[in-house]
């Protein structure tokens, strides 16, 4: 099975993904600590944005090897390479982040935490209409796409 770079992502990938002191902005592809930049290169991101976006979930070896590297035949060890400078740069020597599932593949074990970016629309609220039964509530100010308006 072939995995398109961007398939493996689930919804959580549009969110911002925080777990410890890090936090993961996919859609950036930029991985911070402290609010400073972490330098990783594109596959260990990659697996990190697969693996973090689908925490406690098992991704397979073959899975994780289509993700690093789409349209590519790599041997396992390039994989384990990945997965330890990803280790080293998270400072997970105790596998707090990442676990192995010994000749299965890997899972993100970490507690975690997702934020979307804010995107603010302009609501929609109808106005508030008077009737000849209530008559105060006709001056009320509505509010429109447009903005306020006064009755």
């Amino acid at each position: 099975m072939t995995y398109s770079t961007r398939s493996h992502l689930t919804d959580y990938a549009s969110l911002g993904i925080h777990f410890g002191p890090f936090h993961l902005l996919p859609q950036r592809h930029l991985l911070l600590k402290h609010g400073q930049p972490v330098n990783l290169g594109s596959r260990a991101l990659a697996l990190l944005i697969a693996l973090a976006s689908r925490p406690g979930e098992l991704l397979h070896k073959h899975q994780l090897l289509d993700i690093a590297w789409p349209r590519l035949v790599v041997e396992e060890c390039n994989l384990r390479t990945q997965i330890k400078t990803l280790r080293r740069a998270l400072g997970d020597d105790d596998s707090f982040y990442i676990a192995t599932a010994a000749g299965q593949g890997y899972r993100f074990v970490a507690p975690t935490w997702f934020d979307r970016e804010a995107v603010v629309k302009q609501p929609v609220v109808l106005g508030v209409y008077g009737c000849r039964h209530c008559g105060g509530a006709a001056m009320l100010p509505r509010f429109t796409q447009a903005g306020l308006q006064n009755s």
